[in-house]
């Protein structure tokens, strides 16, 4: 078993999420309210893309049985946008294939702006708030997305997936799955208190710096 699974499961890993989401989502509401009254003046409603999620699962279970939750995101995208998933095109390939593309054309000129300073992702303070989520986890993944990880999956699973985390302050808009895997892990193996706290102060300077946002 990780090293790191024991507090990730503990009530410290718990109260910083739930205290932190708290005090993050009193700060920022206005600036998601906002953002929400842009995005609906612009392009329309809805305003907020629900992605369904793996959440987190122990003990692993075979993965058809995975349970799921939405995680939510200010929308980046055109209304219009097709779904690349059902789409073949080399474009769209690329895009299953890496999660992310140089210059998608689907993203609106706001929406570049939200993501610049990830401001896109703050609604998923509530799924933090609600134990869907934590501030610092293993990246977000899909049912689809899960093979990434190979036998390393059950271990990721054991953690929540994170508002930020190693993999994000680390090779924030890469998408290479073997770098994913590769920081995911690590921080499931390194996972604590001091380690959380570090993750949070690179993620401020990974904003601020606007590394890998696309």
């Amino acid at each position: 078993m990780p090293v790191g699974t024991k507090y990730l499961t503990s009530p410290l890993k718990r109260a910083l999420d739930l205290l932190g989401g708290m005090l993050c989502l009193i700060i920022l509401m206005p600036v998601i309210v906002i953002c929400f009254i842009l995005l609906a003046i612009i392009d329309g409603f809805p305003v907020i893309y629900r992605r369904t999620v793996l959440s987190q699962c122990h003990p692993y279970r075979d993965a058809s049985i995975l349970p799921t939750f939405k995680a939510y995101k200010l929308r980046t995208m055109k209304l219009s946008a097709p779904d690349a998933s059902h789409t073949e095109d080399e474009y769209s390939a690329r895009l299953r294939e890496n999660g992310k593309v140089d210059q998608d054309p689907r993203i609106t000129p706001l929406g570049r702006i939200l993501r610049r300073w990830s401001i896109d992702e703050l609604p998923q303070l509530f799924n933090v708030v609600t134990g869907q989520m934590s501030l610092i986890g293993p990246r977000m993944m899909t049912a689809d997305e899960s093979g990434v990880y190979g036998d390393d999956l059950p271990a990721v699973l054991m953690a929540r997936p994170g508002l930020t985390g190693w993999w994000q302050v680390n090779a924030r808009g890469d998408g290479n799955p073997g770098n994913r895997r590769v920081y995911d892990t690590e921080y499931i193996q390194q996972a604590s208190f001091g380690f959380d706290l570090r993750i949070l102060m690179m993620t401020v300077g990974a904003v601020i710096g606007g590394r890998g946002a696309k």
